[in-house]
């Protein structure tokens, strides 16, 4: 979770000074002041000073509060959720967490869109809703993000928040694994070792396995194993 968040740090940061430089929002100065806080911000988090990383964040969401689709904005606010969440610079407080978490999940936050979601699947901070959790999937999925298609391909899988459908379950399976997603290609190997709504098809199903276990999935390694004694 650490890396994610250094991440989301360094992308945020880059998008933030892109749109000073271009003069989009604002006084100049003062949006590369605030682009600084938010990266010193991300220092602090970086060297594990949580308590300094969490009141740098909240300070830049108080600073932007007229322009909500700010993207430091919208980042630090999924970064306190994530703390809250995590227990990092505060005490651990899911309803917290869910809370920061929605506001930039309703700017369009795709990660947020995803961990709020699975909140609402595990019942985490909120009362539990499998089909406000596909709701949230399906909006971080259809931005591309992979970890979110996989998760939505399960809930497809197991009829959690929608109706059964294996064919769409592949579908958001093959996205998620295409673009690398170590979950995503196991589960698709899942569906051509069983023949979940497709042709039964053990030797794709192993390459599949092979790539997740190269990614580092364990489940992945197992798969590639089961089916190596077989072919």
């Amino acid at each position: 979770m650490k890396d994610v968040l250094k991440a989301i740090v360094v992308i945020g940061f880059g998008v933030f000074v892109f749109f000073a430089i271009k003069g989009s929002f604002g006084n100049g100065t003062q949006m590369v002041e605030h682009g600084i806080k938010f990266q010193n911000a991300g220092v602090e988090l970086n060297n594990n000073n949580y308590e300094k990383a969490l009141k740098l964040y909240k300070q830049i969401v108080i600073a932007n509060e007229d322009n909500p689709e700010n993207a430091d904005r919208i980042a630090s606010q999924y970064i306190i959720g994530i703390m809250y969440a995590k227990g990092l610079g505060t005490k651990q407080d899911y309803i917290k967490a869910s809370k920061w978490l929605e506001m930039s999940a309703y700017q369009g936050h795709k990660e947020s869109q995803k961990d709020l979601g699975q909140f609402y699947y595990e019942g985490k901070g909120v009362k539990q809703d499998y089909k406000e959790a596909f709701r949230l999937l399906k909006l971080s999925a259809e931005q591309g993000y992979s970890d979110a298609q996989s998760e939505l391909g399960r809930f497809y899988y197991e009829g959690k928040g929608a109706e059964k459908d294996y064919k769409k379950a592949f579908k958001w399976f093959k996205l998620s694994a295409e673009q690398g997603n170590e979950v995503g290609q196991f589960n698709v190997g899942i569906i051509y070792e069983f023949g979940f709504g497709r042709r039964q098809n053990n030797k794709i199903a192993k390459e599949w396995y092979g790539k997740s276990c190269d990614g580092g999935y364990e489940r992945g390694c197992q798969g590639y194993a089961r089916l190596n004694k077989k072919i």
